[in-house]
């Protein structure tokens, strides 16, 4: 007996409170430590709501605030405006050349030496009619078919301003057509510098994914052949500035070679065939002192000469070697 209270005893002792808690336990919980808030956003009683349209994504067009739909309306009335000056300029440069052309067949002047001859102009009606094909093309996928391709890279950042190289050679155009005084020439002079920059600047900055066709007619067409024409009329106004023989002879080599060899390497760098071809039509004309006119310009001759047969070797390179970079 008093061996089984000992044994008791030690059982009770050795078990944990938890695992023998107490009969009656205490009414009210034990005091703890209140908790201390520290964050400074915190909202007590903060309810959550759920929002039923957390994936929906807002129409921007509806919901955007009225400056930024007045600014939209507003960017697209200017590249509309853009596209009115692109389509008056480019008709005012058909118009022009054109009447230019016209007046060189049907008022034929007496055959004499002149540097910069334009009496038989193969080259600018070549242009001329490239021009307008580029024109009804540029039209037609603009107007009547909507080709985002061609309207994006004609009104671009920087291409939009092809209306205004356009328009400096219209002036060039009509100077030509009828001016006979130097204060004119010079002023052809100015304009056809500004024209030719001009058209540089865009050939460079326009860009556009189209049927082959469409790129050879409007950026290896139209605006790489006024390249090539405008050189020319620049140093034809230039000559009409002086009288004196020496100064006709100088003019003629230095327009021979300068213009000449500016076209050549323009055409192989660019890959444009037809800078090629313009530049051999204004050589077939001006070679025409040698065989055509009285004269003892040989030597401008003989330079004209090796530009006709330096055109077809630019030529013919291009349609056998870089054929495929042609149309880009």
């Amino acid at each position: 007996m008093e061996i089984h209270e000992n044994l008791n005893q030690n059982l009770t002792s050795n078990y944990p409170n938890f695992v023998n808690p107490p009969i009656n336990p205490p009414i009210n919980p034990p005091i703890t430590q209140p908790i201390t808030i520290t964050n400074p956003n915190y909202l007590q009683n903060q309810q959550f709501i759920s929002n039923p349209n957390q994936n929906f994504i807002p129409n921007v067009e509806e919901n955007a605030p009225k400056e930024e739909v007045k600014r939209s309306s507003s960017n697209d009335e200017r590249i509309l405006m853009w596209y009115d000056l692109s389509l008056m300029t480019w008709f005012l440069v058909l118009c022009s050349g054109w009447n230019l052309f016209l007046r060189y067949v049907f008022i034929q002047g007496e055959k004499i030496y002149f540097p910069i001859t334009t009496e038989s102009p193969l080259a600018l009606g070549a242009v001329l009619v490239m021009c307008t094909v580029a024109f009804i093309v540029y039209f037609r996928n603009t107007t009547l078919e909507r080709n985002q391709e061609i309207w994006d890279g004609m009104l671009d950042n920087f291409s939009k301003f092809h209306s205004g190289a356009l328009l400096f050679t219209t002036l060039v155009f009509m100077i030509v057509t009828g001016s006979y005084n130097s204060t004119s020439y010079i002023f052809g002079i100015i304009f056809g510098l500004i024209a030719y920059a001009g058209l540089i600047f865009v050939y460079l900055k326009t860009e556009f994914k189209a049927e082959w066709y469409i790129i050879l007619v409007i950026k290896k067409g139209t605006f790489s052949g006024l390249i090539a024409i405008m050189a020319y009329f620049m140093f034809y106004c230039f000559a009409n500035c002086g009288t004196s023989p020496g100064f006709y002879h100088g003019t003629g080599i230095a327009f021979s070679i300068i213009v000449g060899l500016a076209n050549l390497a323009f055409a192989f760098y660019f890959k444009d065939i037809f800078v090629a071809i313009v530049n051999l039509l204004i050589y077939i004309d001006l070679s025409k002192t040698v065989f055509v006119i009285t004269t003892d310009q040989l030597a401008e001759g003989i330079i004209d000469i090796f530009m006709v047969v330096a055109s077809i070797g630019v030529f013919g390179y291009l349609i056998y070697k870089e054929r495929d970079k042609i149309y880009k």
